[in-house]
């Protein structure tokens, strides 16, 4: 399905006035720009860092607890050591949550003072 050159060049000339228009629109200082870039990222960062740390805490319990459940079934077959490698992720995969935990706000200061030229951006 072709579209006509009448329409195309409508749709181009309607996505080049919106990004002239955001260009003209943002065109803030570059520190309030930082600063509002920041602030959100910020934002986004404390709230992936509590669903992920209750998570990281679940991950660990629950892991615990199969990993100890485990012990008590019969070492023949196969569903011992399925629940202790499952047991085993869960555990790790707790242990990466807190990683990521303690290391979003570097990764957040590190990437919002990428290329630019203001020092003065803050960690959250």
């Amino acid at each position: 399905m072709e579209i006509s050159k009448k329409i195309r060049l409508a749709i181009y000339l309607v996505f080049i006035g919106g990004v002239v228009a955001n260009l003209l629109g943002l065109s803030l200082s570059a520190q309030s720009s930082v600063n509002l870039l920041t602030s959100n990222l910020c934002n986004i960062v404390n709230t992936v860092r509590t669903v992920v740390g209750i998570f990281a805490l679940v991950l660990f319990v629950v892991g615990g607890v199969l990993y100890a459940a485990a012990h008590f079934l019969p070492a023949a077959g196969n569903l011992r050591s399925g629940l202790q490698g499952w047991s085993l992720g869960m555990i790790m995969g707790g242990i990466i949550g807190l990683i990521l935990v303690l290391a979003a706000p570097w990764i957040v200061t590190t990437v919002a003072g990428f290329g630019s030229s203001i020092s003065s951006i803050s960690g959250c």
